[in-house]
């Protein structure tokens, strides 16, 4: 929902967030919203059909995943860099002192 769910409709978008955020039942939310538990229900898998269709048509979700994987793996790969100068520094600073 972070990346498509304000393409939702208000009312949508506020269901969603009961269900999902807020872990409440189809029929609580039905009594909160004076509608019916299938009314909800049916709500639900639109919204969710809906936000699925999003990330297939431009795939924002999945391009943040793989961002977000290379960058950890830049991050990983920096750190061992890091590690490696110290490790060159401490052993030029031994060769100097002998």
């Amino acid at each position: 929902m972070d990346f498509y769910g304000n393409l939702l409709t208000p009312h949508a978008l506020s269901t969603l967030k009961m269900y999902l955020d807020e872990d409440m039942s189809l029929m609580e939310i039905a009594q909160e919203q004076g509608v019916s538990r299938q009314a909800v229900h049916e709500l639900i898998l639109r919204s969710e059909r809906q936000l699925n269709e999003y990330e297939e048509k431009l795939g924002l979700l999945e391009r943040f995943r793989r961002m977000k994987a290379a960058l950890n793996l830049c991050e990983s790969r920096l750190e061992s860099a890091r590690q490696a100068l110290d490790e060159a520094e401490e052993a030029l600073k031994q060769i100097k002192e002998d």
